[in-house]
C-alpha cells in the first residue's frame, strides 16, 4: 500500500452510500468508472516518507476534522477553527501529485534562479501579484519556500515536495477571504478528484478576482473569495452542474466557479462520475 494523497476520512465523506468503505473513482482519460477500496484510491508507493504521512495525519488531518464537520453540517467556526481549516485547505492544496508536477515546471523553467529574482526585488514581486505585505514577510516566506526544496533531489526525481505544508503568508490569506459553504439537494452531489483545491492561476489568491473551491463531501463545498466582508462565513444552498470534460461547476447565487482535476474524479455514484467524464 502506498502514502494517500489524499486523506482517507476525507475520502469517505464521497463514500458509497451503502458500503462505507468504497469510492466510485472515474479516470478522466479512460471515462471508465470502477467502485474501489478507499483504502486503494489516491495513493502512490513512496509518494512521501513514512514520517511525512504521520505528520500530516497528527498536526493537519486530526485538528481539522472536528471543524471541518461543523461546516458539513453548517455550523460556525471561531477564530482557532478556521485556522486550522485554513492550514487543512492549504495542505490539500500542496499534497497533491499536481502540485508537485507545477513545482517542477517551475523550477525548471526558472533555472533555480525564481527565488534569488523575488530577494532582488521584494515589492515590485508582491505588486505584480497584487499582494500588500511587508518586505520582511515576504522575504520571510521565501526562506519558508525554499526550506521546502530538496534541489539535488529535484534534479534526480520526478516528485519533491519535502514536508513544506503551509506557509504564514497564504494561512492569512485563505484566512482573510470569505467563505461560503453551499449544500447540495439530494438530487444532486458534489465530486472530488486528485486535485481538490481549487483556484485560478492565472490570479493566484490575492487579486480581487481570485476564488479558491474545495468539496467537504458529497453534499457541501466551501467557495472563497473577496466578494464580500473580509474573513466572513456564509451558508446557503447550491445546485451542482455536471459538466464534461475536467470540471464540476459550482453556483452559489450569482458566483460560478470549477473545481480541476488532474487524473481521476471520485464521487459517491457512477452515474455523477460517468456524466462528468462521458
Amino acid at each position: 500500500m502506498g502514502h494517500h494523497y489524499l486523506p482517507q476520512r476525507y475520502l469517505r465523506h464521497f463514500a458509497v452510500g451503502d458500503k462505507p468503505d468504497f469510492i466510485w473513482m472515474c479516470d478522466i482519460q479512460t471515462g471508465k468508472s470502477r467502485k474501489l477500496p478507499i483504502k486503494n484510491v489516491a495513493q502512490s508507493p513512496g509518494f512521501y516518507s513514512d514520517a511525512d504521512e504521520v505528520a500530516l495525519a497528527q498536526s493537519i488531518e486530526s485538528p481539522a476534522e472536528a471543524p471541518l464537520n461543523l461546516l458539513r453540517d453548517g455550523q460556525r467556526l471561531d477564530a482557532a477553527q478556521r485556522k486550522l481549516v485554513a492550514v487543512y485547505l492549504e495542505s490539500m492544496m500542496k499534497r497533491v501529485p499536481g502540485f508537485r508536477r507545477l513545482l517542477l515546471q517551475v523550477i525548471r523553467e526558472d533555472g533555480g534562479e525564481a527565488f534569488e529574482e523575488i530577494r532582488k526585488d521584494p515589492q515590485g514581486w508582491a505588486s505584480q501579484r497584487g499582494l500588500k505585505v511587508s518586505t520582511e514577510e515576504i522575504l520571510r516566506d521565501v526562506e519558508e519556500w525554499e526550506a521546502g526544496f530538496d534541489q539535488e533531489s529535484i534534479s534526480l526525481k520526478d516528485d519533491l515536495l519535502r514536508g513544506q505544508w503551509t506557509t504564514p503568508l497564504m494561512v492569512r490569506t485563505l484566512l482573510t477571504m470569505i467563505w461560503r459553504i453551499t449544500r447540495a439537494d439530494r438530487s444532486n452531489g458534489f465530486l472530488t478528484g486528485d486535485n481538490p483545491m481549487f483556484f485560478h492561476k492565472t490570479y493566484g489568491l490575492r487579486q480581487k478576482d481570485a476564488e479558491i473551491a474545495f468539496p467537504l463531501s458529497s453534499r457541501v463545498a466551501l467557495h472563497g473569495s473577496w466578494d464580500g466582508p473580509e474573513g466572513g462565513l456564509l451558508f446557503g444552498d447550491a445546485e451542482p452542474n455536471l459538466v464534461k470534460g475536467r470540471s464540476i461547476a459550482v453556483s452559489f447565487a450569482t458566483q460560478t466557479v470549477s473545481c480541476s482535476c488532474i487524473a481521476m474524479l471520485i464521487g459517491s455514484g457512477r452515474s455523477q462520475t460517468s456524466l462528468v467524464s462521458g
